[in-house]
């Protein structure tokens, strides 16, 4: 395998991805659709490629920050829509169900907002919390663990301020001030009502390594969050 390669150079500080040929998608046992960073997306959160579909800022971001990579998910899940939303704004009840998380604790409530059905869509409730993790990364790094504070917004899963349209609820997790192999980690979970207990969830990362030698990192997240999910 080694002869085959043919003397080819590799730039392992490269800020992008090596491989470009375009939009990639793959499927997991979940059915997830996986989106590569095959192409910049204009400004916005949601921007919308030339193939007509929105791309996410962090897409966007993944070619502008050094070493920062990015992931998109896509599945649906046959639940209503507080289960999979609860579970995701519960960081104390990530050990017992995601293989790779140690540990996940609650401590801080920044703010908090009531829970009556006619708030607004956008009424928020904003923590402090850490999660502890460890696993394999199957490289020359071995075995690594960290325990990474995030700041974690909530907003509840219900409908719109009119009361019209499907139970919309987001989730975003953003280590702020990075960990021990990352300077940035975010996650942004979004909840869309699709059918009688069926609940669409898409999830968007941002990935930003301190140094290429901790890229292998991402690769490993990268795969525990694709297939078990």
């Amino acid at each position: 395998a080694l002869q085959e390669l043919n003397g080819a150079d590799f730039d392992l500080t490269a800020e992008v991805p090596m491989m470009q040929d375009g939009p990639q998608s793959s499927s997991s046992a979940s059915g997830a659709e996986v989106s590569g960073l095959d192409a910049a997306s204009p400004e916005g959160k949601h921007a919308v490629s030339e193939e007509g579909q929105e791309v996410h800022e962090f897409q966007r971001l993944a070619h502008t920050l050094k070493l920062a990579r990015s992931l998109s998910l896509k599945f649906d899940v046959n639940a209503d829509i507080q289960v999979p939303h609860g579970m995701i704004a519960d960081l104390e009840g990530y050990p017992e169900w995601m293989p790779w998380c140690t540990s996940g604790l609650v401590v801080k409530d920044a703010s908090k907002s009531g829970a009556d059905e006619s708030l607004s869509e956008t009424d928020e409730t904003v923590c402090h919390g850490k999660v502890g993790f460890g696993f394999e990364t199957g490289s020359f790094l071995g075995t690594l663990g960290d325990t990474v504070s995030y700041q974690v917004t909530v907003r509840p899963a219900r409908k719109s301020a009119g009361g019209k349209g499907p139970k919309t609820g987001r989730v975003t997790a953003d280590a702020v001030d990075g960990f021990t192999y990352g300077k940035r980690l975010v996650y942004d979970w979004r909840f869309m009502e699709v059918g009688p207990q069926q609940t669409r969830v898409e999830l968007d990362m941002l990935f930003q390594a301190r140094s290429v030698l901790y890229m292998p990192v991402w690769d490993s997240m990268q795969n525990m969050v694709i297939n078990n999910m």
